[in-house]
């Protein structure tokens, strides 16, 4: 803005240089236009502050890098857009003679802060802002006033505006570098198969239906009855992951990505398990997960978790500190304590050993009558 006042202003000048030096009737067709221009911007400036009814369209779920962007501009503009029916009317055309920017509250839940963003339209009638999706979490976009500004910068309205867009961006499944192994999981219970093919199976009597092939024919011939194979598999008993939520956005994308990945891989398996989420100096969040929507479900709850400014490590460590450091104090006052008693005892001693006993003195003899 500050440029388009500088060129005004410098065009201005000019104008008024070559008045006084040409004083004929161009200089002053030249002066009155270029002293009319900042006006009739104005009135351009008012047309479209009426006739513009901001808006603003984005994504409610995202991945995380994704490429978004925000859509800011007039809500006839914005729909004509969303519904692929853009035209080339007059209404289109009035806004492009008149800037604006665009401030927007983003509000961060995992980091529990606001940031002002501001977005300036360099004479369109709409634009698209990037959206930043370098983190993972859950966002909310409020799209708070708009100001207007004329074609020199000079003169300018606000409109506000309030609505608000919920962001979520999820983590990407990514394969850490030790796996848990399933062969450590003790079998609780056996539960019948889809597969034909199993290792374990239970033998039971046949019934109208089951396949020929499970029959199994050395048991029938000793039992003189028709005996079929039901496979079964193991029942893996559930397991427990705890998740930490840490301070550090780039080691919290990566451990949340690693838990999804762990996550699908025991429901793939049929473990069912627990997530336990520790932050510190809270309560522990836990979630059953039995199927991928439960995943899903849990994810986005801990996207909107606020995040410590301390990991659990730290601060076990500042407890750890705190609990050597008051142990240390209290060693410390009882040596001065008893060094302080060794020596009030020392002193009494010497005062005992270089006090002598009191004896009494004699009574002074009477002197004789001369002596003075």
């Amino acid at each position: 803005m500050w440029i388009r006042r500088l060129a005004y202003l410098l065009l201005l000048v000019a104008a008024y240089i070559f008045f006084i030096f040409y004083k004929m009737w161009l200089s002053w067709y030249i002066l009155i236009l270029v002293i009319a221009l900042p006006i009739l911007s104005l009135i351009m400036c008012i047309v479209s502050f009426i006739k513009f009814k901001p808006n603003s369209f984005m994504p409610t779920k995202l991945k995380h890098n994704d490429i978004a962007e925000i859509s800011i501009g007039s809500n006839d503009v914005l729909s004509k857009k969303a519904n692929h029916k853009l035209a080339d009317d007059d209404d289109d055309k009035s806004f492009w003679f008149c800037n604006y920017v665009a401030t927007f509250d983003v509000f961060d839940y995992m980091a529990d802060k606001t940031v002002v963003a501001k977005y300036k339209s360099q004479g369109q009638r709409d634009f698209c802002v990037k959206i930043d999706t370098d983190h993972v979490g859950a966002y909310r976009y409020t799209f708070k006033s708009i100001k207007f500004y004329d074609l020199f910068g000079i003169f300018s309205f606000k409109k506000k505006v309030g609505t608000s867009h919920e962001l979520m961006i999820r983590p990407r499944k990514r394969v850490p570098a030790v796996m848990p192994k399933l062969d450590n999981f003790r079998t609780r219970s056996l539960k019948k198969s889809n597969s034909q093919y199993s290792e374990i199976y239970d033998i039971r009597d046949y019934v109208i239906g089951d396949s020929t092939k499970n029959i199994h024919w050395k048991m029938s011939a000793k039992k003189d009855s028709i005996l079929v194979k039901e496979p079964l598999e193991e029942n893996l008993e559930n397991a427990r992951l705890l998740f930490e939520l840490v301070p550090n956005r780039d080691d919290m994308d990566k451990r949340l990505s690693e838990l999804i990945y762990i996550s699908e891989y025991f429901v793939n398996k049929g473990v069912n398990h627990r997530v336990d989420v520790v932050p510190p100096y809270n309560r522990n969040v836990h979630y059953e997960i039995f199927t991928n929507s439960d995943i899903e479900t849990m994810s986005d709850a801990i996207l909107f978790m606020k995040l410590p400014s301390k990991s659990v490590a730290s601060v076990a460590s500042d407890v750890k500190k705190d609990v050597v450091n008051a142990a240390a104090g209290e060693t410390s006052a009882e040596a001065t304590t008893s060094s302080d008693t060794s020596d009030t005892s020392d002193a009494a001693t010497k005062t005992s050993a270089t006090e002598e006993p009191a004896t009494e003195t004699p009574a002074p003899k009477a002197g004789k009558e001369g002596e003075a």
